[in-house]
């Protein structure tokens, strides 16, 4: 690995002055709308009904920040198939609900294709080898 290719610290100080504890409006899509922008963090959230994962993305086209619940099954399993890490731009679309009446949900990131991502193993923790965390939700690069 050159100098160049060796990971840059993050600036800590300047995330945490940035941080906003109050979550953003809810993306509340219906078929066919389509959600672009970066991702800024993965947390968790309760609304009522127990901790749930969100991702919170910010819109740049309309400097909107939207917080994207990751409860529907379709929605969370595109997340851990893709494994978006802050920073990357992403976009999500929300498709006609399945004949058996579940939201259908696609993801795409914005990321070379060979670039290899971490193994989810369902607990919440990355068990990919030898990749330095940067901070995703479990101290890892991926938000889950």
């Amino acid at each position: 690995m050159t100098i160049e290719q060796e990971r840059q610290p993050r600036d800590l100080r300047a995330e945490l002055e940035s941080y906003d504890s109050t979550l953003p409006e809810s993306w509340k899509p219906d078929p066919g709308d389509i959600l672009e922008g970066i991702l800024a963090r993965c947390d968790k959230a309760d609304a009522g009904y127990g901790p749930k994962e969100i991702a919170i993305i910010d819109e740049q086209s309309t400097d909107k920040v939207w917080a994207v619940w990751l409860s529907p099954t379709v929605l969370r399993s595109e997340f851990e198939k893709h494994r978006p890490r802050p920073g990357e731009h992403i976009a999500i679309k929300r498709f006609s609900d399945h004949d058996k009446g579940y939201k259908l949900y696609k993801l795409v990131v914005d990321r070379e294709v060979s670039e290899e991502l971490p193994e989810f193993d369902g607990s919440g923790a990355s068990s990919s080898s030898g990749t330095e965390g940067n901070g995703g939700i479990h101290g890892t690069d991926t938000p889950f």
